[in-house]
């Protein structure tokens, strides 16, 4: 089967390919106005009714969102927009933030949420990953090691948290864990995807 995947970056419709395995997922690229309140799961369900009623076709809306304890949970849901708005889309921001509050906490969740509209019928399918965030010293260093790594693999990645966030268990940014094709078994958004194969098995679509 085929599932569209809306989205204006390739790379993630790569990734969906992927964790999806078996499914051809193709991206569809639609200008959908993003929700500023809600929960993760709301936001990513209003976007799938309003991207469902552009087409016919078995559509994947995502929406992820990255919480820092030491910062009330910062910046959650406006991930994206807060890192540029003040540190110009760089996440290393956060670590800098976090350090100048002097807090010890330094847990982080990262959180997507999947939603599979076709029909009019939408079902939501969430993957949490539990992990910390970077010293300023950890980032350095797995900066110049993902560096390395790129272009040696010829392939480029550390895109939004990944390159401030380890995952519980591991001493390694998610970036550097994509690199080394660790990052499919582990990440949220692969967790999720888990759930929507058993699903789309279920109902053997």
């Amino acid at each position: 089967m085929e599932i569209y995947l809306v989205t204006s970056n390739p790379g993630k419709a790569r990734e969906y390919g992927r964790l999806l395995k078996r499914i051809k997922v193709k991206q569809l690229s639609l200008k959908i106005p993003e929700p500023t309140k809600g929960t993760v799961k709301e936001i990513s369900l209003v976007k799938a009714r309003k991207a469902g009623k552009t087409t016919d076709k078995p559509i994947l809306v995502e929406d992820s969102a990255f919480f820092i304890y030491g910062l009330n949970k910062l910046p959650g849901i406006k991930t994206d927009r807060l890192t540029k708005k003040f540190f110009k889309g760089s996440y290393a921001g956060w670590i800098k933030k976090l350090d100048k509050k002097n807090s010890k906490n330094r847990k982080a969740e990262a959180l997507t949420v999947i939603t599979y509209s076709y029909k009019g019928k939408t079902k939501t399918f969430s993957g949490i990953t539990k992990g910390r965030v970077t010293t300023q010293e950890e980032y350095e260093k797995n900066y110049r090691l993902q560096q390395k790594l790129q272009k040696k693999l010829n392939r480029k990645v550390g895109f939004g948290f990944d390159v401030i966030f380890i995952p519980s268990g591991f001493k390694e940014t998610m970036a550097v864990l994509d690199l080394k094709r660790k990052k499919d078994k582990i990440s949220m958004r692969a967790k999720a995807c888990r759930k929507l194969i058993e699903y789309l098995k279920a109902k053997s679509i």
